[in-house]
């Protein structure tokens, strides 16, 4: 089994919130805006697709990954939080689409696998799980989409009825297709394509319609068309999640004679070329060696372990193999400050990385405003915004976590200075950080500095710096 990485973990946290949400209150775009804040990325309209079968409350987000991400593995994972948090399900019917029939085969033979690591993903996430192409739905049994999660594999033609594979999703004398629609609840009829006679046709989509099923869009920017959600539509999805290295920015395209206009990409989480480079490194820039056999001590005595760590006669050291190195720092944040202010003393460039300027209220925000202390203060040479979650990122551990303090600075004299903003209303909750940093800098040589100013005394950095 491959156990996801520390990103592709925070991916399926950022959908599984996104889910939780949207099944309370069937606001996708209240969900949306949370999740990107609870993520401290800039926030950005929610935009559903306009297209018919396609309501406005039907949850549509992309999950960006580069290549070499694991979209794959993450497709299956993705799968079962849609059927858990969203649908509150046991089993469930999954459309994942591919961009062409060569990775179709691909990816059945790798789901059907039961030794292949996606299959063991697949069922952890979903249960017992049949997976089958479009070909063999057309002749599925009404007993295993009952009994199972079943996972169709298809590509996004086969439902465009231009297509030939997409004339059978559509036909409306498919034997195999009369069982599933019998005993339809009569709330249920009107969704679904009659015939001439008024009854619903036995047929693939019509199967489909029933079962709403869970959309997984694999190497979305190959398939993402307004055609495409025009396709979609016709099975009535009760989610999409596209994932992909390269979102949509939006576009025009013509239907009909007619130009319409092609929404962006929801981006709900974007992992970054870095974090993929991270995953697989052992080196970090530094950190605080606390490992000890009282750490593994039951939760109850955890904190009261840790905090022998932070006195004086204690065996804690901050190792000097771990050295802050901005030269060879890697540096790729998901987003990048978009406010106005020039920056001149960031160290990879003059646009910050994680950072943001306002409040919805139009008021700076006051990590901003530290941002802006340092990068005017004579004493600091250059400064880096620290990425949160980043295993390459600077960070220390407290008695629960690791915590990754907002700023790295390089001082004139060479020392570095570390600076954590914490508001007046969360000062008093991070004294553990406050002491872990204490004694990082205590342990340092006279090497490091570390401050947090409380509320809006950024004057402390500066005494901080002249030891007054």
């Amino acid at each position: 089994m491959i156990t996801p990485k520390d990103y592709q973990t925070r991916v399926l946290d950022s959908l599984r919130e996104f889910f939780r949400q949207c099944s309370k209150n069937g606001r996708p775009e209240t969900a949306f805006q949370n999740v990107l804040n609870n993520n401290k990325q800039p926030l950005a309209p929610y935009i559903p697709v306009q297209a018919a079968g396609l309501t406005p409350g039907m949850p549509y987000v992309c999950l960006r990954v580069p290549t070499g991400g694991g979209k794959t593995l993450l497709a299956c994972n993705a799968a079962g939080i849609a059927m858990t948090e969203l649908l509150h399900a046991e089993r469930a019917v999954v459309l994942w689409l591919v961009p062409s029939n060569t990775i179709l085969d691909q990816t059945a033979d790798a789901l059907r696998d039961p030794r292949h690591p996606y299959r063991r993903a697949l069922e952890l996430a979903c249960g017992s799980v049949e997976v089958v192409t479009i070909e063999e739905a057309l002749r599925l049994p009404r007993a295993t989409v009952d009994g199972q999660t079943v996972v169709i594999v298809s590509t996004i033609q086969a439902f465009r009825v231009e297509d030939t594979t997409g004339r059978k999703v559509y036909d409306g004398n498919n034997s195999h297709m009369v069982e599933h629609l019998l005993n339809v609840p009569a709330d249920r009829l009107a969704e679904l394509l009659s015939g001439a006679d008024g009854k619903p046709k036995p047929s693939l989509v019509n199967m489909l319609r029933l079962r709403r099923p869970i959309v997984i869009v694999d190497e979305a920017h190959n398939a993402r068309t307004l055609r495409s959600f025009i396709a979609l539509g016709s099975v009535r999805p009760s989610c999409i999640v596209e994932f992909t290295a390269t979102p949509s920015t939006g576009a025009d395209e013509v239907i009909n004679g007619k130009k319409e206009p092609m929404p962006p990409s929801n981006v709900l989480h974007r992992v970054s070329a870095a974090e993929l480079k991270a995953a697989d490194m052992i080196k970090l820039p530094l950190r605080v060696i606390t490992r000890h056999p009282s750490q593994r001590d039951p939760d109850s005595e955890q904190s009261t372990a840790f905090q022998q760590f932070l006195l004086p006669e204690s065996a804690l050291t901050v190792s000097d193999e771990r050295v802050i190195n901005f030269k060879t720092m890697s540096y790729e944040p998901s987003w990048l400050y978009e406010g106005g202010f020039q920056f001149k003393n960031h160290y990879f460039g003059p646009k910050p990385g994680e950072l943001l300027e306002k409040r919805a209220d139009g008021t700076l925000r006051e990590e901003f405003k530290c941002a802006q202390f340092l990068d005017q203060l004579p004493e600091v040479k250059f400064w880096v915004r620290n990425l949160a979650n980043k295993a390459t990122s600077f960070r220390l551990q407290t008695s629960k976590n690791w915590f990754y303090p907002d700023f790295l600075c390089q001082l004139n004299d060479g020392r570095v200075l570390v600076a954590e903003y914490k508001g007046e209303h969360l000062y008093a909750d991070a004294e553990e950080k406050r002491a872990v940093g204490a004694v990082w800098e205590s342990r340092s040589g006279s090497k490091c500095l570390f401050v947090m100013p409380l509320g809006n005394d950024l004057e402390s950095i500066r005494r901080k710096i002249s030891g007054k």
